[in-house]
């Protein structure tokens, strides 16, 4: 995924946006999908640190998306911290 397409956003809703809309519309990937990209993306890129604050501050404001893309977020992001706290849990016990 070419992470480096989010510096040309400049507001939190746009990159968003630009994530919610390629994950779920043009690949189709089920939320779970999309936390897994967003977690390798995660643990690779930066940049993708600055989209998850994005992600989690347009998913807390009510009315910021249409009511299916909010569904699509908070499921993503519950999947996200799922994925997170597994590798929290695998690296407490190494």
């Amino acid at each position: 995924m070419n992470w480096y397409v989010m510096t040309l956003m400049p507001s939190a809703r746009e990159r968003a946006d630009w994530f919610v809309d390629i994950q779920l519309r043009r690949y189709s990937h089920s939320p779970k999908k999309a936390a897994l990209r967003l977690w390798k993306g995660y643990c690779t890129e930066p940049l993708v640190r600055q989209l998850l604050s994005d992600l989690q501050q347009i998913a807390a404001a009510e009315g910021q998306l249409p009511a299916e893309e909010q569904r699509y977020l908070q499921a993503l992001l519950a999947h996200f911290d799922w994925l997170a706290s597994q590798q929290q849990m695998r690296l407490s016990l190494s």
